[in-house]
């Protein structure tokens, strides 16, 4: 397959939701960020593709029909376009020819169309999505976190809706900041590279900064208030209490900023790495509960406060807790996605 049909055909497997691999997905941004249009282009296809989910007479099956038409229609081409209209012309043929198949089921079935208001990706415990949203941002979500935006993204402004944990590469567009709201925290950015950690059942959330530039306030429904905006410099980490000894805590009082973060600690995720530096098995367990769609048992009062320091990449769970055996007095006992931790020397019974 030559250049111009591979990216395109990489276009269209990302609007198509398809995984990609690493190196196909570095091709994509690589050509992504040779130029503006190259961005803005893929943004109207994505903004296009988003709605045609609100149309309930496209289904799977004529989708892959038209995928099927566009591979031999790639094949065969012999005109010469300019790279960027190439691309995206392959993929408008394939958006375009599943809306005239749709609308052609719709005069057949007469079924009505109605727009969706919400769009909603939800990721599962035990797996991570790549997405790119109608504008080109680049978003990867967590294990068990979930982000909504409306079908007015882009239009007026770039809010979207957190629940867990995600990295954002947002792209830049001074007219329009990007906002990312979350239970207590709302998120400004102005073209950056950041990480948001919101889980509901966590004691607190935090944001931190790779690079570019944002803003943090406290997400509040109280009326004539209007919390502090806090600027945040890149290596900055933002950390916001929920929990606190009294509600008359202003704002402020309920933020900390960690000034040089090590990154590491709360990007490693994104490449498949464990990035520990003193972690406790409480936090861990927490983490690893998350990550590999498994439950584990343990006593927090005495193995909680066990620190652990080092980086995994790639590993499955039994490596991981053999990993955490050679670091700490302590044996395991996996059972189908249960597992068992214990003292070293403490008999295990999962039966009990």
């Amino acid at each position: 397959m030559n250049k111009d049909n591979y990216i395109s055909t990489l276009i269209v497997r990302i609007l198509k939701n398809d995984e990609l691999s690493k190196q196909e997905h570095k091709d994509l941004v690589n050509w992504l960020n040779k130029s503006p249009e190259n961005k803005l282009e893929l943004s109207q296809l994505n903004l296009i593709w988003t709605y045609l989910d609100s149309y309930k007479y496209i289904n799977e099956e004529i989708i892959e029909q038209q995928w099927a038409k566009l591979k031999e229609t790639a094949t065969n081409r012999n005109r010469v376009l300019t790279l960027w209209r190439q691309y995206s012309r392959l993929a408008a043929v394939f958006i375009m020819g599943i809306i005239i198949a749709g609308l052609s089921m719709y005069t057949y079935q007469h079924i009505s169309r109605q727009q969706l208001s919400q769009h909603t990706i939800e990721v599962p415990y035990g797996s991570k999505s790549h997405i790119y949203l109608p504008d080109g941002t680049k978003v990867v979500l967590n294990a068990g976190s979930k982000l909504n935006y409306t079908n007015q993204y882009g239009l007026n402004d770039r809010t979207v809706f957190l629940e867990g944990e995600a990295y954002f590469n947002v792209f830049k567009n001074q007219s329009k900041p990007f906002r990312v709201v979350t239970s207590h925290l709302v998120v400004r950015a102005y073209g950056t590279v950041f990480n948001v950690e919101s889980y509901a059942d966590d004691d607190e959330v935090r944001t931190t900064l790779i690079e570019g530039k944002i803003s943090v306030q406290e997400n509040t429904d109280e009326q004539n208030k209007s919390p502090k905006e806090i600027f945040i410099r890149p290596k900055e980490q933002v950390t916001y209490h929920k929990f606190t000894n009294t509600d008359a805590l202003q704002s402020e009082e309920k933020i900390s900023i960690t000034s040089n973060f090590d990154i590491d600690l709360c990007t490693a995720w994104v490449s498949d790495r464990i990035y520990l530096k003193s972690e406790l098995l409480s936090n861990l367990v927490v983490r690893l509960q998350r990550k590999y769609n498994v439950k584990i048992h343990y006593d927090e009062k005495t193995l909680g406060s066990l620190r652990f320091s080092g980086e995994l990449e790639n590993e499955t769970i039994e490596q991981v807790m053999k990993a955490i055996q050679l670091t700490a007095p302590v044996d395991f006992e996996i059972k189908n996605r249960d597992i068992w931790i214990t003292n070293r020397n403490t008999t295990l019974d999962s039966d009990n």
